[in-house]
């Protein structure tokens, strides 16, 4: 059977038989909205398959605009102080190679890595403030250590969050 995708603006459903019809039909809402206003884009990125083809789906969109028509896209990770060091060197090093490529397609991409605060690293909260670990059940260091980091970039980047949602 086929998957019904109901547009958001259009209100009527599409049928989908396959996954070029699912990427088609991303492709072209990634288009339409990213031409809705002048405001940057704002990526959060982990590595992980879901923001990796978002990434994906939006570098490719910005390579096939006239330069005329692209506007600035930030890729945002956040580096936990935890992280196992593989996954710490693959985002360090997927963000440098985004940059790099970027630069050299003169695409206005730039890549940022946060990381939290004294007050919000994982072993004040853990030792410190007497959280237990992170579980399935109690993920703390979501908020803490991922949301707040993005949240605090606000003050560096402040014209991406200035013009209020729409």
């Amino acid at each position: 059977g086929s998957l019904a995708l109901v547009s958001p603006n259009l209100m009527e459903s599409q049928p989908l038989q396959n996954s070029e019809d699912h990427l088609a039909l991303s492709r072209s809402y990634l288009a339409r909205n990213f031409r809705q206003d002048a405001r940057p884009w704002v990526i959060a990125y982990s590595g992980g398959k879901d923001s990796t083809l978002t990434l994906q789906l939006a570098y490719e969109l910005l390579l096939s605009l006239p330069p005329g028509e692209r506007k600035p896209v930030h890729v945002l990770a956040s580096d936990t102080l935890v992280e196992a060091p593989n996954i710490e060197a693959y985002i360090r090093g997927s963000l440098a190679l985004i940059a790099a490529d970027a630069r050299g397609r003169g695409l206005p991409v730039s890549t940022h890595l946060v990381t939290p605060g004294l007050e919000n690293s994982f072993w004040v909260n853990l030792i410190g403030k007497g959280y237990s670990p992170p579980s399935r059940w109690f993920r703390w260091c979501t908020s803490k250590m991922k949301s707040k980091l993005l949240a605090g970039l606000k003050e560096q980047l402040p014209a991406i969050f200035a013009t209020p949602p729409y």
